[in-house]
């Protein structure tokens, strides 16, 4: 079992998946029967920027698992107006003025750093360290997997990070964990 706290100090519990979620699980934008009782679903999502507190005015929802080898994350996206989505096929780590969504791992639970896996809706990566003082610090980089898809009403992030592609106390359970949105047009954070 892995317990997870949020930036709202809310606990979660992080269920063990039966079967591994894949994005073709997502594509209706709801969780298949295959993997509905496999994950956790966590939303909705509240602005940061510019609204501080304020709902986020386009809905999402991240569903989360884990098993043996990997943490997932499905990010479910939803828009309003998605042929003006934000998300080119370009090189790894450019991601600059595109919708994205990123998956903060504290795996020590200390607040002072985290692992950032950020992704458009074209499955396009970028990986870094966040930490407390520094910011982020994108040259680190692991192996991780992707995928992205846009659908008729927003598009779906798929992301699978190997256990052994990270740093964690083997004897602790309980990461935090941070959950975000970009609306590049919109110059919105969730």
């Amino acid at each position: 079992m892995l317990w997870m706290t949020m930036s709202l100090a809310a606990a979660v519990t992080i269920p063990r998946a039966v079967v591994a979620p894949t994005i073709d699980d997502f594509v209706t934008m709801t969780p298949s029967a295959r993997v509905a009782s496999s994950v956790i679903k966590v939303g909705p999502f509240v602005q940061r920027e510019p609204n501080n507190g304020q709902p986020a005015t386009e809905a999402a929802d991240a569903y989360l698992a884990y098993d043996a080898d990997n943490f997932y994350a499905v990010f479910v996206c939803f828009d309003h107006e998605p042929a003006q989505i934000r998300g080119h096929m370009t090189r790894r780590e450019n991601l600059t003025d595109e919708d994205v969504v990123t998956l903060y791992l504290d795996t020590f639970h200390d607040r002072q750093r985290a692992y950032a896996f950020t992704v458009n809706p074209a499955g396009v990566q970028q990986d870094a360290i966040w930490s407390e003082n520094g910011g982020s610090d994108t040259t680190f980089d692991t192996v991780w997997r992707s995928q992205g898809r846009r659908t008729e009403t927003g598009y779906v992030v798929w992301i699978a990070v190997p256990f052994k592609s990270i740093r964690f106390a083997a004897t602790r359970s309980e990461w935090g964990l941070l959950l975000g949105r970009t609306i590049a047009r919109k110059r919105e954070e969730t």
